[in-house]
């Protein structure tokens, strides 16, 4: 790189500064996170166990070294609710997205955000809101 070039990759941020960014990055970014945060979470149903004597046959309560643990079908297929997993991504993207979802409050108290119906009425163009498939925003 000749001397009048920078290299972006060499620079960063202490961590306390203010990033000035427009209205309309600000907006797909909040999408994209979204997105992602979709992508990187599976909701998904856990096994559930019994453990039965190896002599008798019968379930017991605690295991011991004379139990098996087998899946219990009729409690698994009963489960009423999914556990929700996250990759490691996801729990990044979760951060994320808690971080710019502080920053867009501050912006509905300080009233830069227009709740919708400032646009449904007419007084200006409709709001970003663009969404990726597979969110909803």
């Amino acid at each position: 790189m000749s001397k009048n070039q920078v290299n972006p990759l060499e620079y960063g941020y202490m961590g306390n500064e203010d990033v000035i960014m427009s209205a309309e990055l600000f907006q797909r970014l909040r999408t994209v996170l979204n997105y992602f945060l979709v992508q990187e979470t599976q909701e998904l149903y856990a096994d559930n166990y019994k453990f039965i004597d190896k002599t008798t046959e019968k379930e017991v309560d605690k295991p011991n070294e004379s139990t098996t643990k087998i899946v219990d079908v009729q409690k698994t297929l009963s489960s009423k609710e999914p556990r929700v997993y996250r990759t490691k991504e996801g729990v990044e993207i979760l951060r994320l997205k808690l971080m710019t979802e502080e920053v867009h409050m501050s912006m509905i108290e300080n009233g830069t955000a227009k709740h919708k119906d400032y646009f449904q009425n007419g007084a200006c163009k409709a709001p970003l809101g663009e969404t990726l498939e597979g969110t909803e925003e």
